[in-house]
Formats: C-alpha cells, structure tokens, sequence
C-alpha cells in the first residue's frame, strides 16, 4: 500500500506542474502587444444638425411696476379773488379723472379737467383771447356745449356757454367780483359827469338849433346806452333759468340723500328693537347654560343699541327736514334771481323804448328849426357830446366785460386722459399753497433703470418682455421712454431712466413688485442658419469653418462667415460649399483635444467667447 500511494501523488505533482507552466507562460506578453492595447481608442464625433432660425440679442434688467411717472399739480393764483383760498372738498386718493371732472373745491368753487397742452395761468372773461381760450372752447365742444366759434375770442358766446356749462354741474357761474362792480359805478359816474359837461355847455350855446342839436346827440347816445342794457340783461337770463334747474336739482338730490339716510336709519332701529325682543326673550326663558348676569347684559347691550339708532333716527329726520329746509331756501333765492333778471329785461326794454322816443322826438325839433349858426358854444358842445359819447363806450364795453367770467384756479388743463390721482398733498380747511395733488396715468408701467453702456444698446418704441414666473406674469411690452440724460426721474446720478408700457393691462396687485425685463436689442432681419459656437473652427488660412459629417461617415470642411451670436448659437454663411438646414456639424470628439475658437472677421474677436445675452443686474430704481 506505501508504494502505490508515493506514485500517485508524484502523479499529480506532475500535472500540477505541467498546468502551471501553461498558465505562466500564457500570461507573457510583449512590448509590442502591450504598446497596442494602451494606445487610445479613435475619436468619436459629437454632432447636431444645422438649424434655420431668427436669433436675438437680448438686453436684460429687472424693473418695478408702478403707474405713469407721477406729474404734480399747482393751482395758479387768480386775481378776481383776494388771499389764499381755503380747500373745501378734495378727491379721493385713486380717483380716475376724465375730462369735465370735478377734481376738487376751494371756497365752495369747483375746480374742473380740462384737456390742453397750454396751462390755466389768467383769469378767462369777456375780451380775452389766446390760446388757453380755444383750448376751453374746444373742450366746451367735446363736452356737448356750442360756444359759437372756436377761435380763441372769449366773447359774448362763450360766456354764455360757460354759464350753462356750469349750471349743468350743478355749479354758479362766477360773478363779477367787489372790484368790477365798483369799476362799473365809476365808469357809470363818468357818463353821467361827461353828460352834465353838456348840458352845462348846452346853457352857452346861442339859439334853438343848436340846443335842439344837443338834444338829439344826447337822446341818440341814450339810445345806444339803453341797448347795451337790454343786450346784458337778456344775457343773464339764461343763466339765471339754468340756476334755478340746478338749484331744484340738487333740492330733489338733497330730499332724496335725506330720505335714504332715515329709512337707513329706520331700518337700523327695527333691527335694534329686534334684537332687544330676542335679549328679553332669552331672559324670561334662560336657554340651558347661560346665567341670569350673561343674559341681563346681552339685555343691557340691546338697549343701549337700540337708544342709539333711535337716537341716529331722530338726528336723521332733523337732517332731513334742515337739508329741505336748505335747499328750499336755494330754490327761491333762484327763482327771485330769474325773476329779477327777466324784470331788468322789462326794465331795460321800457328805458329803450322810451330812449327812442325821446330821439325822434329830438330829430323832429331839429328839422322843423332853422339852419344852425357856428359859434364857440357849438364847438363846446360838440365837443362835450364826443366826451360823453366816449364815456357811455368805455361803459358799455366795462359793463360787457363783468359777464361771466372763469377764475384761474377753477380749471385745470392736462395734455392727456384718463390720469389717476395718486396723492392728495391737502386736506380740508388747508389754505392752498404749492402742490395741490400728483396725478398719474390710469395704466400701469415698468419703470427701470441702465447704465451708461447698456442704455446706448436701445431706444424708444423696440418691443421687449416683462415676466415674472413667481406671479405667473408674462406679457409683451414697448419700451416707451428712454431718458436722455442720467438721474432723472427718481435714477441715481449714474443711470439713465427707461419706461415700459405693456401690451395688456396689468392687475393693481402687481404695483411695486419686482419684475423681468427683457429687451431685444438685437436681430437678424429673417431665418438664418445657426450653429452652436463650439461647433466653428479655425482653418490653416485663418478662416472660420464647420466640419460636416455625411451619413455615409464621411467628413468635409465648409468655410463659413460668422455673424450674430446669440442664445448659444451663431449664424453662418457658407463661403462656397453647400450648407443646408439638417446638416450634422461636428461640435467635439470624444478623447480628442478641444479645437481653437474661430476669429470675428469683423472685430477679430474670438466669436467663441462673443457674449450672448447682456445681462444688467441692478434693481430698477436704482
């Protein structure tokens, strides 16, 4: 058994060895087969199809949203009224204006929009004429009212116009003031002075004819007189009707406010005795849980609800009775003014008439006299009767003037409508003094800011983009205002004020918040071929070139002009070879060396490190 056990295991020593040996000598290699399996693989492309496109160059900043630059407003002074006026209503902050709107009172005065590009600096009246006065006629007209011609003549017409302009809002014409009137009694005094000089030089003239002459020179210039009366007082007729519709109008609207405000009230006290029932109720019959002190002071409580309502009820029938009382009241005094003005009227027409007779009665006399003799005493009275003719002109046109007249602080001209008002400077019982309000467009605005080298990139009226993903804003937009010069409207000295309008209009709730602005300063005229900048290379000859990749594997180089770049991409013109869209450029290799970037031929820039999109990262504002 010892023998055949040491053969055996020299056996397997052996095949042991022999396997080995195999192994070993299998796993030998040399330098050349070792050499061969580092070498690097070949490169592989990396390509993507040429595209047809437009590209765009964009400019981008962040602005704030906010209504149109805020314009102030400043009342001019008015020299029909004396000190500084008291402010007796004001609008209410966010008001839209629109032509012929009441903004504000002072002195109980209105104080009206109109549009016009000249401002209200002068009282308007009778002989006035300018362009401030075509400017209200114009607006008189797109407001329903006829001045008679538009042409800048403040006349008769228009002061009546103006008058029942102001009486369809519920408004009095302005009178003529303390001052005109006593004008008026001084030039009126000088009639009657120029007419006592001839009749004292009546006393010197020799002869019949020539006091006869004096007659009729004095009854004709009664005449004229006379006339100019009758004119003004018919004048102040309409008016005077147009005051007395007002006036009942705002009796009904005073009787109609009074009468809601009791049945308000009226309606509050049921509800207060209502609750009061329901507190006595639960009182006498105490619901599970509640305590007699709880329930005594719901009680307490509707009482003394109920006594104020009574108490607001009573307040609003007084009310109602002082307003009827009032407005009643204004409702005569309106009546008594139309009813004196059509008595001036009847007045006036009785002196005319009795003027013209006295007139042909003084012609009647003079040619049933002689001829007249010359003398000192007849150029005496031809010429006090010139003086006095002068003087009852000089009245008649003093007595046209004190019509209707416009106070410079009741109108207040803009350029433009609608506007809102975004600040109101002035409460009430303040005397008027510098800014009165700041008005704004209604429509909502980007406003931003640039610097210096980004501003020279645009101008007004190029579109841009205005989005916000967070308030899920995006819209198209008009950059509408470029400032011409830095630290303006708000901006910092450095930069330069810019204003976009958007396409659709923006929710209130956006004002103040921070938005995206995108501008295009930059494109190409129509769709060009593009290719990604990495894809363009430079040639032996210093030219820019694409390497193409046929689908059969092959590759040629087409030599290309670089254009715009722009959103990663680069438009390209082929030098010679054809390029079509879909044509796969190569881009990069894999475990190949990045190639150098081509050259601008226009700037000799590298067209690789070209910047696609400006960016501007300060804050609007600022």
């Amino acid at each position: 058994m010892q023998p055949k056990r040491v053969g055996l295991l020299v056996v397997a020593v052996t095949v042991v060895g022999a396997g080995g040996g195999w192994a070993a000598a299998s796993s030998i290699k040399s330098p050349a087969q070792i050499a061969a399996e580092r070498k690097a693989p070949a490169a592989s492309a990396i390509t993507v199809p040429v595209e047809k496109r437009v590209l765009v160059a964009n400019l981008i900043t962040r602005g704030t949203v906010t209504h149109n630059v805020p314009q102030k407003v400043v009342l001019p002074t008015s020299a029909l009224k004396s000190g500084a006026g008291v402010v007796t209503a004001v609008p209410d902050r966010g008001l839209n204006l629109k032509e012929g709107t009441i903004v504000m009172a002072i002195g109980a005065r209105p104080v009206i929009a109109l549009k016009g590009s000249t401002p209200m600096y002068r009282d308007l009246g009778i002989g006035s004429t300018g362009d401030d006065v075509r400017q209200l006629q114009e607006s008189l007209v797109r407001l329903g009212f006829v001045p008679g011609r538009v042409d800048g003549v403040y006349d008769l017409g228009t002061s009546r116009t103006v008058a029942a302009w102001y009486a369809a809002l519920g408004q009095i014409p302005f009178q003529p003031t303390e001052a005109q009137r006593l004008a008026l009694k001084s030039s009126k005094d000088a009639v009657t002075q120029a007419q006592d000089r001839v009749f004292s030089s009546q006393k010197d003239l020799d002869g019949a004819i020539l006091q006869a002459l004096s007659d009729q020179n004095s009854a004709d210039g009664s005449v004229s007189a006379a006339q100019v009366r009758v004119d003004q007082a018919r004048s102040l007729v309409g008016p005077a009707d147009a005051g007395v519709a007002s006036a009942i109008a705002a009796q009904r609207s005073a009787v109609a406010s009074a009468a809601v405000d009791v049945k308000t009230q009226q309606g509050v006290v049921a509800d207060a005795l209502a609750a009061q029932q329901v507190a006595v109720a639960r009182l006498a019959s105490p619901p599970p849980g509640a305590t007699a002190s709880v329930l005594q002071a719901e009680l307490d409580s509707a009482n003394r609800a109920l006594s104020l309502a009574q108490d607001k009820l009573a307040a609003a029938v007084l009310g109602s009775t002082a307003a009827d009382t009032a407005a009643a009241a204004s409702v005569t005094k309106a009546k008594n003014d139309a009813e004196q003005a059509r008595l001036d009227v009847d007045r006036a027409t009785s002196d005319l008439t009795r003027a013209r007779d006295q007139s042909a009665s003084a012609r009647q006399r003079v040619s049933a006299l002689p001829s007249s003799t010359t003398s000192s005493g007849a150029r005496a009275l031809e010429s006090a009767n010139v003086a006095f003719k002068v003087a009852q002109s000089d009245f008649a046109a003093l007595d046209a003037k004190t019509g209707v007249q416009i106070p410079a602080d009741e109108i207040l001209f803009f350029s433009d409508f609608p506007l809102r008002v975004d600040e109101v400077k002035l409460k009430r019982g303040d005397l008027v003094t510098g800014d009165v309000l700041t008005v704004t467009g209604s429509n909502l605005v980007v406003d931003a800011t640039l610097s210096p080298i980004d501003v020279k990139l645009v101008k007004a009226g190029i579109a841009a983009k205005i989005e916000e993903p967070s308030l899920q804003l995006s819209t198209s937009a008009t950059l509408t205002e470029v400032a011409a010069q830095p630290g303006t409207k708000g901006a910092e000295p450095q930069r330069f004020f810019i204003e976009l309008t958007p396409q659709a209009n923006m929710s209130t709730e956006l004002i103040g918040a921070s938005v995206r602005i995108t501008i295009g300063i930059k494109a190409t005229s129509s769709e060009v071929l593009a290719v990604p900048l990495s894809a363009l290379t430079v040639g032996a000859d210093g030219t820019s070139r694409l390497e193409v990749v046929a689908s059969s594997g092959g590759r040629r180089f087409v030599k290309v002009t670089p254009g715009l770049a722009a959103q990663g991409l680069v438009e390209v013109t082929s030098l010679g070879d054809a390029l079509s869209v879909g044509d796969e450029v190569v881009v990069g290799n894999l475990g190949a060396a990045a190639a150098p970037a081509p050259v601008s031929p226009s700037t000799g820039a590298s067209v690789a490190s070209s910047s696609t999109t400006v960016v501007s990262t300060t804050k609007a504002g600022g």
